[in-house]
């Protein structure tokens, strides 16, 4: 079975808190990731990295990637767990757990 068309947009637009909140400091790692894989521009890194602080970064590279679209979205995800694959797992876990409750 193949994704929905939004599906990564829309984990991403019910999760962009609890990211903010848990990111830290793998903020800037994962959107060199997406630099690097041409997902973000020069431009947009520098903005991400121009923030004070980690929330406020992690923000910033959510909001980029929404307004991407989903396949930025996706990448951020990939990049998340590339970067630190239990925190991927318990971000994923948090908001299923959220939505049962």
């Amino acid at each position: 079975m193949s994704p929905k068309p939004q599906e990564y947009i829309d984990k991403l637009q019910k999760q962009a808190n609890i990211m903010c909140q848990r990111l830290g400091h793998l903020v800037i790692p994962i959107a060199m990731r997406l630099f690097s894989d041409e997902m973000i521009s020069q431009y947009e890194l520098d903005i991400v990295q121009g923030q004070t602080t980690a929330y406020g970064q992690a923000q910033r590279l959510i909001n980029i990637c929404l307004q991407k679209g989903e396949h930025s979205c996706r990448k951020l995800y990939e990049a998340l767990h590339e970067e630190d694959t239990i925190l991927a797992e318990d971000i994923n876990g948090q908001i299923t757990l959220h939505y049962l409750t």
